[in-house]
């Protein structure tokens, strides 16, 4: 028997596990984000709907960094890491 499993179940388990998780579409627009990544910027779930992923770095790092991060995404269909380090990237509520 197959089981469907609703956005809003698969969202609750995302939501409960103890890592940052960052969901994007294939325009690199974020299209769900749980709590602990909400925490990670300062900022809420809802407030990081529909950013455009090179909204969350510093503009100096969107022409090589977030595009390498966006080509291993789409070869890899993860990234895993820490791309800035020592706060280099710029909560959504400053954008």
């Amino acid at each position: 028997k197959e089981v469907a499993f609703s956005p809003k179940l698969i969202g609750d388990i995302l939501d409960i596990i103890h890592n940052a998780i960052l969901v994007i579409d294939t325009d690199a627009r974020i299209i769900f984000v749980n709590t602990r990544t909400a925490k990670m910027f300062a900022s809420s779930v809802s407030a990081m709907q529909d950013l455009v992923l090179a909204q969350l770095f510093m503009p100096d790092d969107t022409d090589i960094l977030v595009v390498n991060i966006l080509h291993l995404i789409r070869r890899e269909r993860e990234y895993e890491g820490r791309p800035c380090s020592g706060g280099r990237m710029v909560p959504p509520s400053s954008v």
